[in-house]
């Protein structure tokens, strides 16, 4: 799910230089708080289609989502992903004020994708684009 998105510690250390300084002793790199980070934003997406296509059975959502791909000209899910995990990094160092915050942060990032379906990467005319947008009053 989502294995098409890399996420290195380079992309962290964007965010927050430090992020290495968390660390357990045991360990090397931070795959799992990236792999609780793809499962979350890969039920964000999946809500989202269902939301989208209610008539699409279990396994008609799965076969299509086999081709999520970010934006190439916003990267909305990486950074989804990448603020989950420094997230999920601060959640199991005991530092909920920073977890809270930056599982905000990425929550507040909008969920867009599209579906590529001849797996060339390119969005094409015929892809389908999904766009999450907010509420607007007034004007």
């Amino acid at each position: 799910m989502l294995n098409n998105i890399t996420i290195a510690t380079s992309d962290l250390k964007a965010v927050t230089p430090d992020i290495e300084v968390y660390l357990f002793p045991d360990e090397t790199n931070f795959n799992n708080q990236i792999a609780i980070a793809r499962k979350s934003v890969y039920r964000e997406v999946v809500r989202d289609y269902r939301i989208k296509n209610p008539s699409d059975s279990l396994n008609a959502t799965e076969t299509a989502l086999l081709n999520v791909k970010d934006l190439t000209n916003m990267p909305n899910l990486k950074d989804k992903i990448v603020r989950h995990t420094i997230a999920e990094i601060f959640r199991n160092n005991r530092m909920m004020e920073l977890y809270d915050a930056y599982k905000q942060d990425a929550d507040l990032i909008t969920l867009e994708y599209h579906l590529d379906a001849d797996n060339d990467g390119v969005v094409d005319d015929d892809d389908e684009i999904n766009k999450t947008f907010g509420f607007s009053f007034g004007r």
